[in-house]
């Protein structure tokens, strides 16, 4: 039995990867560059952006619609937060280097944010839907508009860096309320958990995180949505090719992806004839080697079973 290990180095690669469990709620998994990976994934997005951008579709209008329920909508608005002013920031790392040609950097290294309309929900007048239209066209940055519900005139915006447009819907009175909308945060980078896991739960998928190091195991369960977005509220294209688990997320806090798909991982590996065997951690978070060749779990044991017999027919 030969034994080896690498080491990966780190990446910034990371990207989501979305299922259905045996009830149909929609999950999505944050995974890292390394794995496991299924083998079925593409690079892709982060959580956040393939839940409003892959989610939804465009319409003729050129507006993208989301298709959720009013009792989704209404579980995921939030109260403001963010005080409504616009901040005339300086951008050192642009200083120092060359101009990145960024549309919302100005000449003398200067940019206006306004975090108060940063991934925000804003419910309009539906008679002024054109207005928010011209507005929207004024972001240089071409962020998408997406449409929650035309009946309730309620959109997804992000024009923290807009400030014609949001002057334009200020003039015109075009807003009727605002909201923070959920977006999902690593636990890992945020300063106040307990919040986050809260804010976490208004977003309306199951999404499980992998660790950043050891990459090698289960992803945990980071947000547990009220109202859950079903396999039959996906854009057909995503239904017609999106893998079931057969598990359900609700009952289930850690999950190897590599128990129920073909994967790829760059994990320690030990060699059994010419076959490799990755070692990773199990959903219970015990040592057990995966077979990509097999596509298959073993236990220590058994893979010393199977080495010992692999021995044998060699004589």
């Amino acid at each position: 039995m030969l034994i080896d290990k690498e080491y990966p180095a780190t990446h910034s690669m990371d990207t989501a990867w979305y299922c259905v469990d045996e009830e149909g709620n929609v999950g999505l998994f944050a995974i890292e560059e390394n794995g496991p990976i299924p083998e079925e994934w593409e690079m892709g997005l982060e959580v956040n952006d393939v839940f409003w951008h892959d989610f939804s579709i465009v319409n003729k209008d050129g507006v993208r619609d989301l298709n959720l329920t009013s009792a989704q909508i209404e579980s995921m608005l939030m109260p403001m937060e963010e005080t409504d002013i616009w901040f005339e920031e300086k951008d050192e790392s642009l200083i120092k280097g060359p101009d990145t040609g960024s549309s919302w950097v100005k000449e003398n290294y200067y940019y206006i944010h306004n975090a108060s309309w940063d991934e925000v929900i804003i419910k309009i007048d539906m008679t002024k839907l054109s207005i928010l239209l011209e507005a929207a066209s004024m972001d240089e940055d071409a962020c998408d508009l997406i449409s929650l519900s035309r009946k309730e005139g309620l959109f997804f915006v992000q024009f923290a860096y807009n400030k014609k447009g949001v002057e334009v819907l200020e003039k015109n009175k075009v807003v009727l309320a605002k909201y923070k909308a959920p977006q999902y945060k690593d636990l890992k980078w945020c300063k106040d958990s307990v919040k986050q896991i809260e804010e976490n739960n208004h977003f309306p998928v199951f999404v499980y995180q992998e660790e950043f190091y050891p990459n090698d195991g289960p992803a945990k369960r980071m947000s547990y949505p009220t109202i859950p977005m079903k396999r039959s509220q996906l854009p057909r294209a995503l239904r017609e090719k999106i893998t079931q688990l057969p598990i359900r997320f609700k009952e289930i806090e850690y999950i190897q992806l590599a128990e129920h798909v073909p994967v790829y991982v760059n994990s320690a590996y030990i060699y059994v004839g010419r076959e490799p065997w990755l070692e990773i951690r199990s959903s219970k978070n015990e040592i057990v080697y995966y077979g990509e060749e097999s596509d298959r779990i073993l236990t220590k044991e058994e893979l010393d079973e199977l080495s010992k017999h692999r021995i044998e027919e060699n004589g």
